[in-house]
């Protein structure tokens, strides 16, 4: 996807949030093969890769738009990644409910 042509010259799109990948190796399909226990760390650190990317790609963005135009608009990275392993790693964090296998689905 072209993000430049996104915001194009004329105002219209203000803010474009552009998402990182998550822990794909923290999918049920995949973590199954270890009854849950753990994330498969390949696939975690492929997403972790492509994320550096993504990230590196947007800072670009908004620094060749920024030169260009002091009043542009923004894109915004919001690295779901890192909240998704800061919530599974604080399961049992000091008031909120217990979660004993925060990897294993709910309907299994």
């Amino acid at each position: 996807m072209d993000l430049k042509r996104i915001m194009g010259p004329d105002p219209g799109v203000e803010n474009v949030l552009v998402t990182a990948v998550e822990p794909l190796g923290c999918y049920p399909a995949l973590t199954a093969q270890n009854f849950y226990q753990k994330c498969i760390e390949i696939f975690n650190s492929a997403a972790q890769f492509h994320n550096l990317q993504l990230k590196d790609a947007v800072n670009k963005l908004n620094t060749d738009i920024n030169i260009h135009n002091s009043t542009a608009n923004s894109f915004i990275f919001l690295n779901v990644y890192e909240s998704f392993m800061y919530a599974l790693n604080k399961k049992n964090f000091k008031g909120k409910l217990e979660v004993k296998n925060p990897l294993e689905p709910c309907c299994v």
